[in-house]
């Protein structure tokens, strides 16, 4: 059973995320996998963030449409599948060794804040192809072992060196494949699903279209370096809760 003060919380918070993803790219995605964390129990959180961001991922996918490539889309997606069946095999551990997550995220946090600061540390430009592979196997790989992929995405994205429409395509296509490989949880959970919980993810999938809707109107008039900056800015963001927050906090409790 989810309450009418959780299932509002998450209302207005998947409509707010839906329109940062929307605007930035980014950040979206994990802001609202933290409130899923927050008002839903565990075992609800990461096939119920599967279903909201998968409609995040596809209303991208359909508001930003003209702006697909299926050719990068066909290459990712080679590299994707057969990682996330191995992501499905490492989450069937990782839910029996939960003390090993915080330490996961902490690698990432610290590989983003580094990736920012220290050129070096970018995924190189230039071989379309190898990017897209990799991109698809890191995603693929983390679909179901991490949750939220924004901050793995962000990096492959600025790789691409994409247009600001394009890369929310592109970003959109990943969150899509990412999020859907999470709807089979809902087979494990089967008998804690009730009428509150299938109303409230009818609900929050209809906040997230409007949401994206709502941040495509926005988009538009935001120029690519403002799309630069807001993007780098999320991905800071991302870096630092998962650092302190998914981290730190945890090891240290």
């Amino acid at each position: 059973m989810i309450s009418i003060v959780a299932g509002s919380g998450l209302f207005i918070a998947a409509f707010f995320t839906a329109v940062f993803s929307a605007v930035a790219g980014v950040g979206g995605g994990m802001m609202m996998f933290a409130a899923v964390a927050v008002f839903l129990d565990f075992a609800l959180v990461m096939p119920v963030f599967g279903a909201v961001q998968t409609s995040s991922g596809l209303s991208r996918v359909w508001f930003f449409r003209k702006y697909l490539n299926w050719s990068m889309i066909l290459i990712f997606g080679i590299g994707f599948i057969p990682a996330v069946i191995l992501g499905g095999f490492a989450w069937a551990y990782i839910i029996d060794a939960k003390e090993i997550q915080p330490y996961i995220k902490i690698l990432i946090a610290v590989y983003i804040l580094l990736f920012l600061i220290f050129p070096k540390f970018r995924v190189p430009p230039g071989n379309r192809t190898r990017i897209l592979l990799v991109m698809g196997l890191s995603i693929g790989f983390a679909a179901l072992t991490i949750g939220a992929v924004g901050a793995i995405t962000a990096p492959f994205i600025e790789a691409l060196q994409l247009k600001k429409e394009d890369a929310i395509a592109a970003i959109g296509v990943g969150s899509s494949f990412a999020n859907i490989a999470k709807l089979p949880l809902f087979f494990i959970i089967f008998d804690q699903l009730d009428l509150s919980v299938v109303g409230v993810i009818g609900f929050l999938i209809l906040a997230t279209v409007f949401g994206i809707y709502f941040g495509k109107r926005i988009q538009d008039n935001v120029s690519e370096d403002l799309f630069r900056r807001l993007f780098r800015f999320a991905l800071g963001g991302m870096a630092i809760k998962l650092l302190v927050w998914d981290g730190l906090r945890v090891v240290m409790a």
